[in-house]
């Protein structure tokens, strides 16, 4: 998700939408990847997956059904769309290079209880302004 927008525009002729600002990525560990060392910590207490979360430059254009854009992590680039990562739910915490995942920051456990108990597919929900309001309180606005 956007947590600000430089721009944005509807294409009339393709009827298509498109964005550029600052994107809010979550990461989980994937257990079907292995790729690298595991985080030290893979649950909050509650039991729910850790999160991790990056905030990165990122243009998302509609294609099809979809709004799809790409963010970059230590020079790799990883496909993003929607809100979040893929349509709502987290991207994998092994596609960022392990040289830089230190640049990930744990999102706090009362705020991925809020995502985890309001997510859904395509939309994050009730989630997104306490998401919004972190993350820009993390990154800066």
């Amino acid at each position: 998700m956007f947590i600000s927008k430089s721009s944005h525009g509807y294409y009339r002729g393709t009827e298509q939408h498109s964005g550029r600002g600052r994107y809010l990525a979550l990461f989980s560990w994937n257990s079907f990847k292995a790729d690298g060392p595991a985080p030290a910590r893979l649950a909050y207490d509650n039991g729910k997956p850790m999160l991790w979360a990056t905030v990165r430059s990122c243009s998302l254009a509609q294609l099809g059904h979809f709004m799809m854009g790409t963010i970059v992590i230590g020079g790799k680039s990883i496909t993003v769309s929607g809100p979040i990562g893929h349509d709502g739910l987290p991207l994998d915490y092994q596609d960022v290079p392990v040289a830089y995942r230190h640049l990930l920051v744990e999102v706090p456990a009362d705020v991925a209880a809020v995502y985890w108990a309001d997510n859904g597919h395509n939309d994050v929900g009730s989630a997104r302004p306490i998401l919004r309001d972190w993350a820009r309180t993390q990154f800066g606005a």
